[in-house]
């Protein structure tokens, strides 16, 4: 047996502890552009895991590192912070960050030849964004499997 960890796949319902006990705090009007690209980069990470799923060595990494970089994109309270207005250029200079990692890694992805740049951009962002570290290529694949 392998000891790797294991994604379980899971649909939370849906709850809030936001104002009014529904999720204005997070699709409101102040935050509702963001959501246009958590949606497209769940799309992206799928597509390019669906026909590269199979790669290593630099580019499987970028493409685990897209995926990480994806998750964080979901699952952090950026919209939170943009409608509470407390660190809303913090979390709006994250939340690109993580868009532009998430496009970024899938191009890398699928090129064939990399330069000393692209090597040094996955390293600096696997440095950066280290979540779930320990999760290696089967577990954070098999969730667009």
């Amino acid at each position: 047996l392998e000891a790797h960890p294991v994604l379980v796949r899971a649909t939370p319902a849906a709850s809030t502890w936001g104002e009014h006990g529904h999720g204005e705090v997070w699709t409101g009007h102040r935050s509702a552009w963001m959501w246009r690209h958590v949606h497209h980069a769940t799309r992206y990470v799928e597509w390019v895991t669906k026909r590269h799923g199979d790669v290593s060595g630099a580019r499987g990494r970028a493409l685990d590192q897209m995926t990480r970089e994806l998750l964080l994109l979901q699952s952090s309270d950026w919209a939170f912070i943009v409608h509470t207005g407390t660190s809303t250029r913090y979390a709006e200079s994250r939340f690109r960050a993580h868009v532009h990692s998430v496009l970024h890694l899938g191009h890398l992805v699928g090129k064939a030849g990399w330069d000393d740049l692209d090597h040094a951009f996955v390293d600096d962002v696997e440095a950066r964004d280290n979540f779930l570290e320990g999760f290696g290529q089967r577990a954070l694949r098999s969730c667009f499997s």
